[in-house]
């Protein structure tokens, strides 16, 4: 009941949040393009992983991947920027709260691919903690959650 209560407003939609998201999921989907530009010529061994990240998606067909994408982004963002990163930017301030919460995120992820992908949870949760802290809600996170994965792994992989 205290979980409905406090997460309840932050899942509240409205359209300029779900702007605010999709705006968010072009900016980082830019960063991480120029991100993995510089890893390539500083790291190739690394950013070579990128195809392995990719791989889950190979193994089922389209409509149970966008199915399961439309079930494990809001769950991932409810559990990880609604019940762990806005307790620890309260506890902590928001900017060593996102940054734990990014990295218990990363943490999380260890045993799911490799090191690239983990270094990515790290980033991308670190960064959508802020964007829950700075917009209280969760509707821009899961928005540009659901669309960087949607872009990267369906429309223009990195």
């Amino acid at each position: 009941a205290l979980h409905g209560r406090v997460l309840g407003p932050l899942l509240r939609p409205r359209l300029a949040l779900a702007l605010v998201g999709l705006a968010s999921a072009a900016v980082l989907y830019a960063g991480a393009d120029l991100f993995m530009i510089g890893l390539r010529a500083l790291a190739p061994a690394l950013a070579a992983q990128v195809e392995s990240v990719y791989a889950w998606s190979d193994d089922a067909p389209l409509p149970v991947r966008l199915t399961l994408l439309c079930v494990i982004v809001p769950g991932e963002d409810l559990v990880w920027r609604g019940m762990v990163t806005l307790p620890l930017a309260a506890r902590c301030g928001p900017w060593l709260g996102c940054l734990l919460a990014g990295t218990l995120f990363a943490i999380a992820h260890l045993t799911s691919g490799p090191p690239l992908l983990v270094i990515a949870a790290l980033a991308m949760g670190t960064l959508w903690s802020l964007l829950a802290v700075r917009t209280r809600s969760l509707v821009p996170v899961v928005t540009s959650h659901l669309a960087w994965d949607l872009v990267v792994m369906f429309v223009r992989p990195l």
